[in-house]
């Protein structure tokens, strides 16, 4: 009897709880045409959805009897009664409104358009006096156009092998969210679900509803990490035009339509339509793109941001959808396209979110995010798929299918294959390199990354040199433990060629290689060293890692063996500059202090600045005497270094870089730390342009790096209409440095050396175009003078 009664609970708990799609189309009643992204609400609830762009919208309810209002500015609402029992669906037709004239709030003498956004910013403050939190579920669907089909099994990953033919879906993402908000600008989103199309990883489904919300009324909105002025910010009037194009109507409402863009067509920011509620002056909708001063190197050829708001509790207006569109071309070589939609629901607001809720991770994704199943997707509120989306899910995922041969994911380019999740592989660019060592190099890498579920990753290389006649070999492993993978254990073994002062030089190999093979203009210095070592690191707090480790490694001389070059057989190689021959134990310990913010992502920890101010310290010491180990020096190392960026005028940031190091005792010369330099006419960020790579070096450095970017903020607010339009950007750098090497280091030091024990100090400028990623860069010495004074590149990595 007992188990008939628990039965009969349980069906009919079953059938009380069971969910009905609740499905329709909106249309024009004149035209039949789809009223894309129409706004669908179930009336005396925060619940609802929005259309699709063919006007079709879904929604997943329980058994009962509801009131549907469906919405479209410029149109009249319509409201349908619904008894939901059954799977139904619902054809509604909106007919266009007109607007009764003498009801709408008229401001005589100056233009109206201004009087309605003075109204829309004193009503701005008034809503974020009276919304102090919120939190809502969100549903994101994002798609990825390209012209060439992509494949993450692929080596050579790339958006387009030609930057012709027309575009297609090539990537889905879809994910399900819960987003929280508390004044004044803490927020937090939850992915609960996600899933991708089989060519996509899922680590790259990180787009939630919340994260990618744009609000529209703060003073500024960030649209690429660039910040643009809002067109409800307190100095709008300033900065934008406005005028009234129109008056429609929603909701037995008037509303307002006022067309925007910056008053000097030269500024970044804005421009578009703006609709907004008569009487209450409350933003219901805004569809925008970007003026060309605030396109990105003019990569979008197309960019729409729409953003529509509803009434909910005590007259707040709250977003209900959010979508951006985007089509460029990345330099004229590759073109590409991005859909993002979001429908946001269930707000409850004002709820007194609790300031635990809120931390360091602003994205967490949960554990079982992927493991949804189809019967659970199906019950979500979502967004029903395009004839496109749902064609395309299925090719995407045959294409993938398709078995992959080895020549298949062959590239010459890339230095790796991947021929499996789980399994790269040295490719013909990387079984190659040359140094005057080792002449010419027969190299092999294996890697074994991702293996248990992320947590193990191998790294074996192994190489042969003509000249030298000398096998290398090398061997990492790193195993992460810990939720999100933030404790780790590595241990390493080698015997190779290290580069000298390698810390500090941020050239890859390939300048390297390239130099030597048609100048015999090597930058490097290299040596023998081999030995191994074994390091734990560990997350102890959100913004605390601690780190220790121990090393072993016995360092040699190198020579020259190769006088090989291509353009230049009869000149010689500059002598390898001589080492130190040392055997060296140390003890390691370190630590790093990071407040950023940070995206738990399912498998890591992801710190990111979101346009923020932040700073980073970290610090560390090396210990390498009789309380470690037996050494041929014993020393001892220290370091610290502060980093980060503060956020200026607009888009104008100041980042700086400051390091400090000292050591006691007779420290190896190849130990010491050198100042980055710069090879000839080029140029890093942070490196003394008018000093060469590993020039001056020391035990003792203090050393203090500035780079102020203006961007195109300088030439506009210069206002020279001609240079204002030619979207010239511009930067200042200086560096500063104290140098100094300890008296018992000196006495083993087995070359000459500089020091600057009175600062050094260098400063200059850069000059650039915001369409390409390339700067001049020109810079000169301020004291200690000697060598180049005066030095100009290119620096191929400004921001």
């Amino acid at each position: 009897m007992k188990l008939t009664v628990l039965l009969l609970f349980i069906f009919l708990n079953t059938l009380y709880t069971q969910q009905y799609n609740l499905t329709g189309s909106v249309n024009d009643l004149n035209t039949n045409e789809g009223l894309s992204f129409a706004n669908i609400r179930i009336d005396g609830t925060f619940r609802g959805t929005s259309a699709n762009s063919e006007g079709r919208f879904e929604l997943k309810l329980t058994q009962d009897k509801y009131i549907i209002i469906i919405s479209y500015i410029g149109y009249i609402s319509d409201t349908v009664e619904v008894i939901l029992d059954i799977n139904r669906d619902l054809a509604i037709q909106l007919t266009p409104v007109g607007v009764d004239l003498p009801e709408i709030t008229v401001f005589p003498g100056e233009n109206p358009a201004l009087q309605i956004i003075r109204k829309a910013i004193e009503r701005k403050h008034k809503r974020k006096e009276a919304l102090s939190d919120y939190s809502f579920e969100a549903y994101t669907k994002t798609i990825v156009k390209t012209t060439e089909d992509i494949s993450q099994n692929e080596s050579n990953f790339s958006l387009t092998e030609l930057d012709t033919g027309a575009l297609k879906i090539t990537a889905l993402f879809e994910n399900e969210s819960k987003g929280y908000y508390k004044s004044p600008d803490y927020y937090k989103d939850i992915i609960l679900a996600r899933k991708q199309s089989e060519n996509m990883p899922a680590a790259a489904n990180m787009l939630s509803g919340g994260r990618v919300l744009i609000d529209f009324y703060n003073e500024e909105v960030d649209v690429f990490d660039n910040p643009l002025i809002a067109p409800l910010a307190d100095d709008a009037l300033d900065y934008y035009y406005y005028i009234l194009s129109d008056t429609l109507a929603i909701d037995q409402s008037n509303v307002f339509k006022l067309n925007f863009e910056p008053i000097n067509s030269s500024d970044p920011g804005l421009r578009g339509e703006m609709f907004i509620m008569d009487k209450t002056f409350d933003l219901i909708k805004i569809d925008v793109g970007i003026t060309d001063a605030a396109n990105p190197m003019g990569l979008f050829d197309e960019l729409q941001i729409v953003q529509q708001f509803t009434r909910l509790k005590e007259n707040i207006f709250l977003p209900v959808d959010y979508r951006f569109y985007a089509e460029g071309n990345f330099l004229g070589i590759a073109k590409f396209g991005f859909e993002l939609n979001s429908i946001f629901n269930n707000y409850t607001i004002n709820t007194g979110l609790s300031d635990d809720l809120f931390g360091y991770a602003i994205v967490t994704v949960k554990p079982d995010a992927d493991k949804k199943d189809s019967l659970y997707w199906n019950s979500i509120q979502s967004i029903p798929n395009t004839f496109e989306e749902a064609k395309a899910y299925s090719r995407i995922d045959s294409v993938e299918a398709i078995p992959v041969s080895f020549w298949d994911k062959f590239s010459f380019f890339s230095p790796e294959i991947r021929l499996s999740e789980n399994l790269n592989l040295s490719s013909l660019m990387g079984l190659y390199s040359f140094n005057n060592v080792e002449g010419h190099i027969a190299k092999y890498r294996i890697r074994l990354p991702r293996l248990f579920d992320s947590r193990l990753y191998l790294d074996a290389k192994a190489s042969y040199g003509f000249s030298d006649k000398k096998f290398k070999k090398e061997f990492s492993s790193r195993y992460y433990f810990g939720e999100y993978r933030t404790n780790s254990i590595g241990i390493k073994a080698y015997d190779k060629v290290n580069s000298l002062f390698e810390e500090s030089d941020n050239y890859g190999d390939f300048f390297s290689i390239l130099l030597s093979l048609l100048t015999k203009d090597d930058f490097r210095d290299y040596y023998y060293t081999r030995g191994g070592g074994i390091d734990f690191s560990s997350e102890v707090l959100p913004f605390l890692e601690l780190e220790a480790g121990y090393d072993y490694m016995e360092d040699a001389l190198a020579v020259n063996n190769s006088n090989f070059s291509i353009l230049k057989p009869k000149e010689h190689y500059r002598s390898n500059r001589s080492i130190l021959p040392a055997s060296t134990s140390t003890f390691r310990a370190g630590f790093t202090l990071d407040f950023r913010n940070y995206i738990e992502d399912g498998l890591w920890r992801r710190r990111t600045s979101e346009g923020r101010n932040y700073a980073i310290l970290s610090g560390g010491i090396a210990l390498s005497n009789d309380w470690v180990a037996s050494s041929d020096y014993n020393h001892e190392i220290y370091n610290l270094s502060l980093k980060g960026r503060i956020k200026t005028y607009r888009s104008t940031n100041l980042r700086y870089e400051i390091k400090g190091i000292f050591g006691d005792g007779p420290v190896p010369y190849q130990h010491m730390y050198a100042l980055p330099g710069n090879l000839e006419n080029l140029g890093m960020q942070f490196s003394f342009r008018t000093l060469d790579v590993g020039e001056v070096f020391g035990d003792k450095v203090v050393t203090v790096g500035l780079q102020y970017d203006f961007y195109d903020e300088f030439f506009r607010t210069l206002n020279i209409p001609l240079i204002r339009d030619l979207g010239l950007t511009c930067g200042f750098h200086a560096n500063a440095a104290w140098v100094d090497v300890s008296k018992e280091s000196a006495s083993i030091l087995p070359v000459n050396y500089t020091i600057y024990k009175t600062p050094f100090f260098e400063a200059g400028f850069n000059i650039g175009q915001r369409d390409f990623p390339i700067s001049m860069e020109f810079t000169w010495k301020l004291n200690n003078f000697g060598g180049s004074n005066f030095a100009w590149g290119v620096n191929i990595f400004r921001m």
